[in-house]
């Protein structure tokens, strides 16, 4: 069992958990399907902790998308500079 958590990468707040049976193979780096992500872009959001039996994944909360002006179903970029990071 994996515990699955996602966590705000601006605010760091817990967006959410749920438990898995396994890790998607794609996610871990292997073959599976991890949509369009790149080995690097899953580096960057995605941080295995095999001890502790957790994958944290950094999204953004809808407070924190609210607060750039990103509408969470948007397709829109960002028209300026982001106010992140």
């Amino acid at each position: 069992m994996v515990k699955i958590c996602y966590i705000c990468d601006c605010c760091g707040d817990l967006i959410a958990e749920f438990d898995a049976d396994e890790v998607n193979p794609g996610i871990a780096g292997g073959d599976g399907d991890a949509g369009d992500l790149t080995q690097e872009g899953r580096e960057d959001i995605i941080d295995l902790n095999h001890k502790e039996g957790k994958v944290f994944i950094s999204s953004l909360c809808d407070d924190c998308l609210a607060s750039i002006n990103l509408d969470p179903g948007s397709d829109a970029g960002f028209i300026g500079e982001p106010r992140l990071h």
